[in-house]
Order: C-alpha cells, then sequence, then structure tokens
C-alpha cells in the first residue's frame, strides 16, 4: 500500500503539471505516448496470439508491438484529421488491422480469435483516447481532461481504500474477487463529489453544484463498469496486472479503464 501511495504522489503531479503547464503540442504528445503504452497493455491482454509464446519482448508478444504501434499511428492520423469524415477514416483503420491480423501465421481458428480481438482492442485504445483529445479540444485547455481524471481516480482511489478496510460483500466474484458492494458505492460517492470539487475550483465555469454531482455520477458508473469490462478479459487470460509501468498499481490500463469508459460518456455533457 505505501509503494501505491508513492506511485501516485509522484505520477499525479507530473500528469497536472503537464496537462496544466504543457503548450497544446506537448500535450498532445503526452496523449501519443500514453496512448501507445496503453495500446501495448490493452494488445497483451485482449488478442489471442499466435506466436504470443514464442517471441517476446519485455512480457509483450512480437504481435502485441506491432498492434500497438499500428493502433498508435491511426490515432496520430485521425487527431490531426479534420472531424469530417472521422468514422469513415476509422473504420478502414479497423478493417485493415483486422486483415492483416488474419494473415497472420495459425489455424484458420486462430487467425480468426486474432482478427477478432484485434478490433475489439483497437476500439478499446482508439475511441477513447480520441474522446479524452475532444474534451482537451472543446475547452481549449485542461480543465475538462482533469475533470474526468478526477472522477476516475477518486472512485478508484475510494473504491479500492473502502473496501479492502471495510468491504465484505463481494460485488462480482465471478469477475473480481476483491470489489465490493461498499467499495463501489464509496468509489459512486468519491466521483460524484470530485466533479462538484473540480468545478468549483474553475468558478462553477463547467456547471452549477447539481449538474456536476449529476455528471460525476454518471461518469462512475460507466467508470466502474469499465473496470469490469477489462477484469472480464484479464481472468479470462490468466492476468493479474496489465502491466508493471506503475508500482504498487499495476499497468497503465489499471489506473486508466475507469477514465476509458466514461470519456465517452463526459463528452455528452459538454
Amino acid at each position: 500500500m505505501i509503494i501505491r501511495i508513492i506511485s501516485s504522489l509522484i505520477g499525479l503531479p507530473l500528469v497536472l503539471a503537464i496537462l496544466i503547464l504543457g503548450t497544446p503540442s506537448v500535450v498532445y504528445s503526452f496523449f501519443v505516448v500514453i496512448h501507445f503504452l496503453l495500446a501495448l497493455e490493452i494488445m497483451r491482454i485482449y488478442v489471442e496470439d499466435p506466436q504470443r509464446g514464442t517471441q517476446s519482448f519485455l512480457g509483450f508478444a512480437r504481435g502485441d508491438w506491432m498492434r500497438a504501434l499500428a493502433s498508435t499511428l491511426a490515432f496520430i492520423v485521425l487527431l490531426l484529421s479534420e472531424p469530417e469524415g472521422l468514422l469513415a477514416r476509422l473504420s478502414f483503420f479497423l478493417c485493415g488491422v483486422a486483415l492483416l491480423s488474419a494473415l497472420l501465421p495459425g489455424t484458420i481458428e486462430q487467425r480468426s480469435r486474432s482478427s477478432q480481438s484485434t478490433v475489439l482492442g483497437m476500439v478499446y485504445s482508439l475511441i477513447p483516447w480520441l474522446m479524452i483529445a475532444s474534451l482537451y479540444e472543446k475547452a481549449e485547455n485542461e480543465r475538462f481532461v482533469i475533470l474526468l481524471l478526477s472522477i476516475a481516480w477518486a472512485g478508484d482511489t475510494a473504491a479500492y481504500f473502502v473496501g479492502k478496510t471495510w468491504g465484505r460483500r463481494p460485488m462480482a466474484p465471478m469477475i473480481s474477487p476483491k470489489k465490493t458492494w461498499l467499495g463501489a458505492c464509496a468509489g459512486f460517492v468519491a466521483s460524484a463529489l470530485a466533479a462538484w470539487i473540480v468545478s468549483a475550483i474553475y468558478d462553477n465555469e463547467l456547471g452549477d453544484p447539481a449538474f456536476m454531482i449529476g455528471v460525476g455520477a454518471v461518469c462512475a458508473l460507466f467508470g466502474q463498469m469499465g473496470d469490469l469490462f477489462k477484469s472480464v478479459f484479464k481472468r479470462q487470460r490468466g492476468v493479474k496486472d496489465s502491466g508493471r509501468l506503475m508500482p504498487g498499481h499495476g499497468g497503465l490500463l489499471d489506473r486508466m479503464d475507469g477514465a476509458l469508459m466514461a470519456a465517452p460518456v463526459l463528452n455528452l455533457f459538454f
């Protein structure tokens, strides 16, 4: 737990400094780097790779690196593109990657699973990050991105500490035995309060308190669903943590899963 706290005390100020003090080019470059690292972890969990056991680097299969790179290149192209025709370009990338995945070595069944899971992995990595970039563009500053991260991370933190200390009744024992109903309720409340606090910091320019509490509550609901969604695939693949980048936390995906699922929802409010 101490390592987890120290890791947060180092990582959180760094992220805030980049978002608040960084120029748009610095922030978008940060988005690209984080997207690649997240895509790498996502592909490791989601994709059935016929060569996973024979070729690996830093714990990731060669196919994971190639898919993460393809997803990141697609993210860069879509990020630099005009909004018009964005869906068509996204569909083109997904279809192209699915086709290439189907041509990998392996049986027909392996190729089919690889193609399907690759598309799922790219959808999960691309669309939320395009939504996060959209949140940054809407306000032309960091406020909506900080709002998103505050909602997600406040909920995660409260759910973890309350659930670990007082939680008794498992929320979804077959999917994630350590998640409890009490922890989920604590995370729900913490996310709603975090949205209100962030809005107050910005002099309520984001919305009045009642509206912001509602925003935080809805995003918290989808964020917790995102956490369970990821846990399903981790359990299926026998993966404990998505990665080892953040000591005490696991991988980036373990800390960003709620934000990824909440990002499209937050875009609907603003």
